[in-house]
């Protein structure tokens, strides 16, 4: 039984009448494709050309397969009014498969760090006919229509394909993360991505662990990867466990030709004697908590 890629793949049907002598004026009517799917005739696209040779009539039907999965498909062709021949063939239409390669996770094993910039996801379908799909987020085995995209693919040699560019989410570290490609109703998910926490330093003036008297206003820096989502770093202080106040936000700047954005800000250190402790996060991933002794 011949398989065919649901509502992928084109089929060509060859209608010849034969070596018949039909006068000039006379204009032969064009066959009628009908297409059965269970035994139930179904709307298949299809277009008609005559193509005489070696004296016959005949006339080329080319078909795209219907969409529906089934192990009974036939074809049938009229050529007068209520009378039609059925092609001896069977089809089976078969869910057409999908196939997507991370362009920049060209191995079974990757990780990225999560809201930094995007990855571009090739798309391949075999068949003739180009095909509507989306793309979606699935971490930790939850699909999201946040950051879907619906596209169509691009015809090929032998195959329609598509490159989708998708931002990389902000998930927990650790996170599984997969892109899903939506045909019809069936879905194809991509291997497995592990989402790590982006590389986010916040250092100050004093270091990362000091001992300063009250009041004094020491230099905070915050360093994060350039394509992280936003740039905004948010900064929380706390004394002895209590908070001191909102977070503060922090715009950051490109830092040409080392791949991060950085910014540098000042704070003031509380006077009040106690552990003043400073976390800094941006996308919702935190740098080490930074830990100064107020006297």
């Amino acid at each position: 039984m011949p398989n065919l890629n649901a509502g992928a793949d084109a089929i060509e049907v060859v209608i010849d009448y034969g070596e018949v002598a039909v006068p000039s004026a006379v204009q032969v009517v064009a066959p009628t494709i009908s297409v059965f799917v269970d035994n139930r005739d179904v709307a298949a696209p299809s277009s008609m050309v005559r193509m005489d040779r070696a004296g016959h009539i005949a006339f080329i039907a080319t078909l795209i397969a219907p969409a529906a999965v089934s192990d009974n498909v036939r074809i049938g062709v009229s050529a007068v009014p209520g009378v039609t021949a059925f092609l001896s063939n069977v089809f089976a239409l078969k869910t057409t498969p999908v196939s997507t390669s991370i362009q920049e996770c060209p191995a079974s094993a990757c990780e990225l760090a999560g809201a930094v910039g995007t990855v571009h996801a090739v798309v391949r379908i075999p068949g003739e006919v180009p095909q509507s799909i989306t793309v979606r987020n699935v971490v930790n085995g939850i699909a999201t229509d946040a950051g879907s995209q619906t596209t169509t693919t691009e015809l090929g040699e032998n195959e329609t394909s598509k490159v989708v560019e998708m931002l990389v989410p902000t998930a927990p570290e650790g996170s599984e993360w997969r892109l899903e490609v939506q045909l019809g109703t069936a879905r194809f998910p991509s291997n497995a991505i592990v989402i790590r926490k982006p590389a986010i330093v916040a250092t100050l003036s004093c270091g990362t662990s000091c001992v300063v008297a009250g009041g004094t206003n020491l230099g905070l820096t915050v360093v994060a990867p350039k394509e992280i989502r936003p740039r905004t770093a948010l900064v929380y202080t706390a004394l002895d466990g209590v908070p001191i106040l909102s977070a503060q936000m922090i715009d950051l700047l490109e830092d040409a030709g080392t791949g991060t954005v950085r910014r540098q800000t000042t704070l003031t250190a509380p006077t009040t004697p106690g552990q003043w402790t400073i976390d800094v996060s941006d996308a919702g991933y935190y740098a080490t908590t930074i830990v100064v002794t107020v006297q």
